[in-house]
């Protein structure tokens, strides 16, 4: 019972995160974990990011297996590794093999066979190159027909595939080398920042193919990757950051985002609750809808809880109805004396994520709607984008001069939903926003929800459902929403925006899947459920405590691999947050004294169980810190 409450306080869930083994052979090191080989280090360089062989629905949904079994095989020299594996349907049985010794050979085989017909949009091998390193250098690419040439790991985020046709890479970081070949299956490249996925991908099937495809009864699919790793020690420092450093000189050009609240129907507070959300003191709503009566509803939400309000709009495909829906809204929000002060329309067509050279819809444009929605709302600024991720604003770039923001959405689950992977996203935000402000480099950029979990799906019908509450992909109920890990990853996702000028950034809903604030719901809740003194999740305080920041001069916070940090100059003294996004507990050494309280496993208990936790619990006056595992700490002056 004491190891299920210590992962339901961190995670929201007793599923456990299971085992990772570390294989070393010689000055080659990895991870296995659940399968995947990760982090893949020649002399301590991570020159590939994870092998993975995952398979997918026909909407892109990760499909369960059931491990048959697993063995390691290990000595000084080399290793091995073996999985069986069976679809948790039973339709498809898989193999995969790896390899490695001291000498820098490492093979990967996978295959797969149908019991019966198989429809699926990927299955197949999939390799996760780093950024760090890679971004802006040389690879040499070699092609099916043996021809190669030399092409550049992107350094912006580019919209479309930098490489295709690939039956090997090779490229350096830090002068360690990898030397990729691919057997099995035609490979290419994209841009996985555009997702927040700190990598880019090499990928089976060609997207060019059709998808969904079927794998016949009684077909193998069979796939094979060898890499070569050379080199005789790092030639560059591998990390520069310091932990003793921790808080640099006032910048008092770019202040601390404002936060705003994502409201729309599902994510309403009831009466009863109305003041744990005024508590939290954010002071604008991000209103999304796409009729009438949600506007209605949820504007009456926006009067009772007294926030100003930015508006997004969900609108029809045709002209003619979009700016008839637009007026309607207006006159709504002018009944109601409520002046959305930011508004942005989105075509419904346009919550759709389509390939660069793809087919793309012939109605009315997200460009298009600016001019609509300029017409609606004289008074308002009228913003350019999407309601989705940059992946959607990078492929359907806004005329920036016909707008006064720029703005999209993120989410961390896409490809991948283990708890490294979600705080591994947190490092391509910042290329995301450097890509964002190529874009728009003058104009103002307000980031829609960021978030873990899912608030809409541009690549299938809808967010899956996860009534289990396990660690998926594309879910919009993702059980670390209530745990520890969700307030340390928001502390990230803060931490990100700065050096960019992000005008304002939506971090949570009220209620809801994706919300702060408990609120019965049709999966199960640990420790809320049964506890009727539970009102907010740890990331309740976070937010707040980030709002209070909002608008206050930012002081730039640097940290080790693994930690996060937002400071701000207010009239007081200079205030920060510091999060934790490891499962090993972190030591801290601050430049100086001042009070620290610490949100963890401890306080777990007390801040679900209080509104005003932040404000009324006993805070410690040191200039040490420590860290649990996804703990954060909210330093006071001295």
């Amino acid at each position: 019972m004491a190891n299920e409450g210590r992962l339901i306080r961190r995670f929201g869930s007793v599923q456990d995160t299971g085992e990772i083994k570390t294989l070393v052979a010689g000055p080659l090191s990895l991870d296995i974990d659940s399968g995947k080989l990760r982090n893949i280090q020649w002399y301590g360089v991570e020159l590939i990011r994870a092998f993975d062989y995952p398979i997918r629905d026909p909407n892109w949904g990760t499909v369960a297996v059931t491990v048959n079994s697993e063995s390691v095989e290990q000595n000084d020299e080399d290793w091995t590794y073996r999985r069986l594996f069976t679809s948790t349907d039973g339709r498809l049985a898989g193999e995969f093999n790896a390899s490695g010794d001291r000498t820098g050979h490492l093979s990967v085989e996978v295959s797969f066979s149908a019991g019966a017909d198989f429809e699926t949009a990927r299955t197949g091998f999939t390799v996760l190159h780093p950024i760090k390193g890679l971004a802006g250098g040389d690879v040499e690419v070699t092609h099916g027909d043996g021809g190669s040439e030399m092409l550049v790991f992107p350094k912006g985020i580019t919209p479309d595939q930098p490489v295709f046709d690939m039956a090997g890479l090779t490229y350096s970081i830090f002068g360690m080398k990898a030397e990729i070949t691919f057997e099995g299956e035609v490979f290419e490249m994209e841009d996985q920042r555009n997702w927040t996925d700190a990598s880019y991908k090499t990928y089976c099937r060609p997207l060019s193919r059709p998808s969904p495809f079927l794998i016949p009864k009684g077909e193998t699919l069979r796939q094979k990757i060898t890499v070569s790793f050379s080199g005789d020690g790092p030639q560059a420092s591998i990390d520069g950051s310091r932990v003793s450093d921790v808080f640099g000189l006032l910048d008092q050009q770019e202040p601390i985002p404002e936060v705003l609240l994502a409201l729309e129907p599902d994510f309403l507070p009831d009466t009863n609750i109305l003041p744990i959300c005024q508590n939290l003191q954010v002071v604008r709503g991000a209103v999304r809808v796409k009729n009438e009566d949600e506007c209605h509803r949820v504007l009456q939400t926006i009067s009772d809880l007294g926030l100003s309000c930015d508006l997004e709009i969900i609108v029809p495909n045709t002209a003619v109805d979009a700016a008839d829906l637009l007026m309607k809204i207006a006159h709504l929000c002018g009944e109601r004396n409520i002046l959305a002060e930011h508004v942005v329309a989105v075509p419904e067509d346009y919550m759709k994520s389509y390939q660069p050279d793809g087919d793309w819809p012939g109605g009315l444009t997200p460009q298009a709607s600016v001019a609509l929605g300029r017409n609606a709302f004289p008074n308002s600024e009228i913003g350019g984008g999407v309601l989705t991720n940059f992946t959607e604003l990078n492929r359907c770039r806004p005329v920036v001069v016909e707008c006064d923001f720029v703005t999209h959405s993120t989410t961390a689950i896409v490809h991948a939903a283990d708890d490294k992977s979600v705080f591994e996203t947190l490092e391509a935000q910042p290329d995301v926003y450097a890509s964002g402000r190529a874009i728009a480099p003058e104009i103002g950029y307000r980031m829609g929800l960021v978030s873990i979990a899912f608030r809409t799906n541009p690549y299938g019908p809808a967010p899956l459902a996860n009534p289990q509450q396990n660690r998926l992909e594309m879910v919009q109920a993702d059980p670390r929403q209530r745990g520890l890990f969700a307030a340390a990853w928001m502390v990230g996702a803060m931490a990100t925006t700065q050096g960019y000028r992000i005008n304002s950034i939506a971090l949570a809903a009220p209620v809801g899947p994706l919300g702060v604030i408990y609120r019965r719901e049709d999966w199960p809740q640990p420790l809320f459920d049964d506890q009727a003194d539970r009102i907010v999740y740890p990331a309740y305080h976070t937010l707040k405590a980030l709002a209070q920041m909002a608008g206050q001069s930012r002081r730039p916070v640097r940290l080790a691999d693994g930690l996060f940090g937002v400071a701000a100059q207010s009239k007081e003294g200079m205030k920060a947050i510091l999060s934790n996004g490891t499962a090993k507990s972190q030591q801290l050494k601050l430049p100086s004294r001042g009070h620290v309280l610490l949100l963890n496993e401890k306080s777990f208990d007390a801040a679900t169980q209080d509104m005003t936790w932040l404000e009324s619990a006993d805070r410690n006056r040191t200039d040490e810190i420590e860290l649990g595992p996804y703990a954060v700490a909210f330093l006071d002056p001295a």
